[in-house]
Parts: structure tokens; sequence; C-alpha cells
């Protein structure tokens, strides 16, 4: 796509000397899928030119045809620090690709996440979200420890820390961890630009919170459903290192009956944070 006037990119794909550049690695054999300056569609709204994100092909898949997407310019910190527009546009390129795969018989569904930090099994430095399409003969189940959707009449007002458009931000009780109810939304590739913009400010805020509880190795998992058998609809759920996952074990196993996170925090306690701090 073309750029409209004034939608010019405000930075470069990367800082000088990451490994990720086109200058620190011109020879780089890894495909760009997507970069500044193009137009992507945006569910039931208008399309966003790229200013913020890029997504490339993943060099090291443990699934075919992966992609990372990745705020570009000089951040490279955790979510909670990147410009609010370079989040959602982040968002909106995932949102984007599951599109994508869902017009391809041989894809079943995607998984998206984000590794903050090498103890929850991230593989590079840059800041990105996976997103990795599913053969449709892969077995399949959704990962435990998910929260489920609850119907609005039994939902406990008492578990709603923040509000933005279509999502809530709800109090997981039996961990004390925040995850995010996209209410309606049927599956990413529908959100508007809004909804990106909407739903990147409470992951920056529940980034945040977590940061000031000393979580450095966070995952955060954007569910989304099966293409095949219209399972419940999507959610974002929180996975920190440290309250207590096996070392060596991957995916999005939530430990349910601890009720201890590693750093001594009780579920109660660490409740009321997310309460205070979001």
């Amino acid at each position: 796509g073309r750029l409209s006037p004034g939608a010019e990119p405000v930075a470069s794909p990367c800082p000088a000397g990451c490994p990720l550049s086109d200058g620190a690695a011109p020879g780089d054999p890894v495909p760009m899928l997507a970069a500044p300056g193009l137009a992507v569609p945006a569910g039931y709204g208008p399309p966003r030119a790229l200013r913020f994100a890029s997504a490339r092909a993943n060099l090291f898949p443990y699934l075919p045809q992966a992609a990372l997407v990745m705020p570009v310019g000089d951040r490279h910190g955790r979510p909670a620090t990147w410009p609010l527009e370079a989040t959602a546009e982040t968002l909106l390129l995932a949102a984007f690709l599951e599109s994508q795969a869902r017009e391809a018989p041989h894809w079943g569904g995607v998984e998206i996440f984000h590794n903050l930090g090498h103890e929850a099994f991230g593989s590079q430095e840059h800041p990105h979200l996976q997103v990795v399409p599913r053969p449709a003969g892969l077995p399949w189940a959704p990962a435990p420890g998910l929260p489920r959707p609850v119907p609005a009449a039994l939902r406990d007002p008492r578990n709603e820390l923040a509000r933005r458009g279509r999502f809530t931000a709800r109090l997981n009780a039996g961990t004390g961890d925040p995850w995010i109810d996209p209410g309606d939304l049927e599956c990413w590739a529908a959100m508007s630009f809004q909804d990106c913009l909407d739903l990147a400010e409470l992951w920056r805020r529940i980034d945040r919170a977590y940061a000031l509880a000393g979580c450095h190795h966070l995952n955060a998992l954007f569910h989304a459903p099966d293409f095949r058998d219209g399972s419940a609809g999507p959610l974002v759920a929180f996975a920190p290192r440290e309250r207590g996952w096996g070392r060596g074990r991957a995916g999005f196993e939530l430990l349910h009956h601890d009720r201890i996170w590693v750093t001594a925090k009780p579920v109660e306690a660490l409740g009321e944070h997310f309460r205070r701090n979001l």
C-alpha cells in the first residue's frame, strides 16, 4: 500500500545495532511480511497505514510459517514502555495474519503470544508477538488454566478491574492474575483499529502492574478460537514465570493450586495489587 500524505513512518525499522535491522544484517534471509507504509485491513473499520509496526517470518519457528510482529523504532522495553499506537499496530498485524490463515484450508487456527524475558522462554531481546499458524491436522485443545468468559448475569463486579471500549480487564480470583475479556468479539480479525487501541491500553496497564509487582518474565497469550469447531471467542491471559512455572516447561500452563507467587505474594495480595494499579 501507499502512504497517505502526513503519514510517514515515525522511526527507522530498528535501532542501530539491532540484529534484525536491515543495516546490521543486510544479508538477513528472513523475509519481511509487512513494514511501515503498508495499508492493513482493520476488521469492520477503515484500513490503517502502518507507521509503528512490522512483521517478519520467524527464522527459527517451531511450527512452519510462523511470523514475528514487532514495533519499530528505539523502544526495546516491555509493552508498557511502547507508544500506544505501536502496541495497537502490533495487535492489528497479528489480527490481519489471523484473517489470512483463516482463508487457507490447511490451517486450523493460530497461536498468538508474547514472551517477556529469557526466563519466559523468549529467544531474543527484540520485543515481538509471535503468530503461529496451526496445521489443520494437528490435535488441539485450549491451553489448560485459561479463564472462560462468564455470562453477563453471572459476572462478579468485584472482579472487574478496568474497561476500555468492548474490552474489560477482569481478575482471575483463582490465581490473582488479570485477564482481558473482549466481550462479543468473535475473532481478532474483526477488530477495528479503535478496538486495537482499547486493547493495547489495557495490555499496557496490566504489563505495568506486573512490572510494579516485580514480575520481569511475563507471557501474554492472545487466545484465538479454533477455525473449525466454533470454540469460545478470543481472550487475553497472562502467565508470569515468577508464579512458579517448572523450569524448562514451555506453554501456558497456569498453576492454579499453589496459591503463592515465587515472590512470596499470596493470591489475595496479588489480586489487591491489580485492583489498586488498574
